[in-house]
């Protein structure tokens, strides 16, 4: 039987990596939104921030629920899989 070792996932490089991921995922969705008639994409950006899309708050939202909710994800999932991978080199 073959072993694999597993090393752990560094919770703060995986938090800067999801908050900047969601950061140009919604960025590339506000751009779609002003600048190709795609009602679809507006109404996504307009129903996630509550802004009007034409406005600065909505570049603020974007920073600040991309970091937030990237940290957030980054911090379940990372603690989520070092347990994992402690507990199984532990067996």
């Amino acid at each position: 039987m073959t072993t694999h070792a597993h090393a752990k996932l560094s919770v703060p490089a995986l938090g800067w990596g999801f908050s900047a991921a969601l950061a140009v995922f919604f960025v590339i969705a506000i751009l779609a939104a002003l600048f190709l008639p795609m009602r679809p994409a507006y109404g996504l950006v307009t129903t996630l921030f509550g802004a009007p899309i034409d406005t600065s708050t909505i570049w603020l939202n974007v920073a600040v629920w991309s970091l937030v909710t990237g940290w957030v994800v980054a911090s379940v999932l990372g603690t989520v899989y070092n347990f994992i991978v402690v507990r199984a080199l532990i067996r």
